[in-house]
């Protein structure tokens, strides 16, 4: 989701003529990411800043992403979309998961079983008459996960 607000908050010329600047961007749920970088005397920091902005929402969102999918894989259900939709989570897990193997092939498989049939068409590129036997074989995963974390401490 969006920065909505960046600032350059400090700008100090150094004694080789570079300088100093900080920029903070404000996310949409009031987090502020700062960013202290050496700019050249004639280096236009406003359109540097400017340019930071997509890049920032990107890392954001593929962090946000990385820290659902270690949660899925552990089994939880405590996934944050402050950066990025619902939609898109899928579709990352989806990804990982047609390289996955062994317990994340199963932590992921479980998850993805419990999206919708919409979700899961949209997911997998498949039609509602191909969903029940799909959800099969994602039950199936999400099974061999259940046996995956009973056996964990044995």
């Amino acid at each position: 989701m969006p920065i909505v607000q960046s600032v350059i908050s400090s700008e100090r010329i150094q004694h080789d003529r570079r300088r100093a600047v900080i920029e903070q961007h404000a996310d949409h749920v009031g987090v502020v990411h700062v960013v202290h970088y050496l700019a050249e005397q004639d280096d236009n920091i406003s359109a540097r800043m400017t340019a930071r902005v997509p890049q920032i929402e990107a890392s954001l969102k593929e962090g946000e992403q990385q820290r659902n999918l270690g949660t899925i894989k552990e089994g939880e259900d405590r996934l944050s979309l402050q950066h990025g939709t619902r939609d898109e989570l899928i579709a990352f897990v989806r990804e990982d998961y047609s390289e996955a193997v062994s317990a994340d092939a199963a932590a992921e498989g479980k998850w993805l079983e419990t999206l919708s049939d919409r979700e899961l068409r949209s997911a997998f590129g498949v039609v509602q008459e191909d969903v029940p036997s799909l959800r099969g074989r994602l039950q199936a995963n999400g099974a061999a996960f259940d046996d995956v974390v009973a056996a964990r401490g044995e």
